[in-house]
């Protein structure tokens, strides 16, 4: 376990209920059927007849078989096919529109305990394809069918296709029906989470969350060659262009009065303090620890640890995100309006003053409101207005 995810377990701001965490609760099954005669059998989801499988969360809305997604919180889940075993062959395929560029964003993905089994989306802001060995958000447990660098084109549909061939041992990604990358992987899990449209998970949390839509996924107990594949895509292709979600408002998180990155320096204490939470190896690792970094942008927020120079994301990289911020006169709520811990903030010139007013927004028990405190509750001085890592 690295020096992030150790992080993580003692003092990641999501397992303290500060991050976006959202339940995931999938309800309904999805129906199997073909797209058309010549399609293969297997399971159809987000297409009208079977929008009742599908549980939104967040920002997300669901209109005739497309979901319409804010890349902030909006995701959904549907219950994964009790036969479906992504340590066999199989093929995932779904109809995307991309409004905004990311590194990291899904499309289909299904979780795990901590993160899960496939992600067929965005990965270094390219089309991927990828699969883990191991559901865990460690590195070095990744493989990644890579494409070319995705472009937001929100006004555009793609059709995304990512297949496992068990008895080749490859990984293959299809953009709309030609064969963009092929890699060799011969370690797949089965994981028995619900499937995720939109989204992703990591750290046990939702994550990842797609710009824009997202339709007609489809997947297949089956290694489809380019040709099926066609198939697929030729069935599944939507008749409509895709819609566009609407986008944060910027009254809400304070017209990016706050953007930038707030450092608190820590006194001997606390770093005394820091030292008995981390592990000797963490420690080490880390350096020599100096301050704590609070980072916005727009409508999201990110935090983490400065040690020998260096910045350390609570989460790790990519999932350094916290999730999203809100702002209502002087309270300022980071996570959604349910999870999130809310504050009562005030600024003036370069320095930010945040006291906790409920580790949860809505009022229910927090475990670790000793450490939110810790992580929050104090005043930062702003030293960038560049809210990048």
């Amino acid at each position: 376990m690295n020096t992030n995810q150790h992080m993580n377990r003692h003092c990641g701001l999501r397992a303290m209920a500060v991050a976006a965490s959202l339940l995931l609760v999938a309800s309904g099954c999805a129906a199997s059927s073909s797209a058309d005669d010549a399609a293969v059998d297997g399971w159809t989801y987000l297409a009208g007849d079977t929008d009742a499988s599908v549980t939104l969360q967040g920002g997300a809305e669901l209109a005739d078989g497309v979901l319409v997604l804010d890349g902030l919180t909006g995701f959904a889940t549907a219950p994964a096919p009790p036969d479906f075993d992504t340590r066999e062959s199989f093929t995932v395929s779904s109809w995307v529109a991309l409004a905004t560029e990311g590194a990291f964003v899904a499309a289909v993905s299904q979780m795990g305990d901590v993160a899960g089994s496939f992600f067929l989306g965005l990965a270094d802001g390219s089309f991927a394809f990828s699969m883990k060995d191991a559901d865990t958000n460690e590195e070095g447990h990744t493989v990644r069918a890579l494409g070319d660098t995705a472009v937001a084109d929100g006004d555009r549909w793609v059709h995304l296709a990512g297949g496992f061939d068990a008895g080749a041992g490859t990984l293959t990604l299809y953009v709309d029906g030609a064969q963009a990358a092929v890699t060799s992987f011969n370690a797949p899990i089965r994981v028995g989470g619900d499937l995720v449209l939109g989204g992703a998970q990591a750290h046990a949390e939702p994550a990842d969350f797609w710009p824009g839509a997202v339709t007609a996924v489809r997947i297949v107990q089956a290694s489809l060659d380019g040709s099926a594949v066609v198939t697929e895509m030729e069935a599944t292709r939507p008749t409509t262009d895709p819609p566009v979600a609407a986008g944060p408002d910027p009254a809400s998180y304070g017209d990016g009065v706050l953007d930038g990155t707030w450092d608190y320096v820590y006194t001997p204490d606390e770093v005394a303090f820091l030292t008995d939470v981390f592990t000797p190896e963490d420690m080490a690792e880390l350096g020599d620890l100096t301050a704590m970094r609070l980072g916005f942008d727009g409508p999201e927020w990110w935090q983490g640890f400065i040690g020998d120079a260096e910045l350390w994301l609570v989460d790790g990289v990519p999932e350094g995100d916290g999730g999203v911020l809100t702002i209502d006169g002087e309270t300022l709520t980071m996570g959604d309006d349910t999870n999130g811990a809310t504050f009562d903030w005030s600024l003036d010139g370069d320095a930010l003053t945040l006291m906790l007013v409920e580790c949860r927004a809505d009022g229910s028990p927090c475990a670790d409101e000793e450490m939110v405190r810790f992580m929050t509750e104090r005043t930062w001085t702003r030293t960038s207005t560049d809210p990048s890592y």
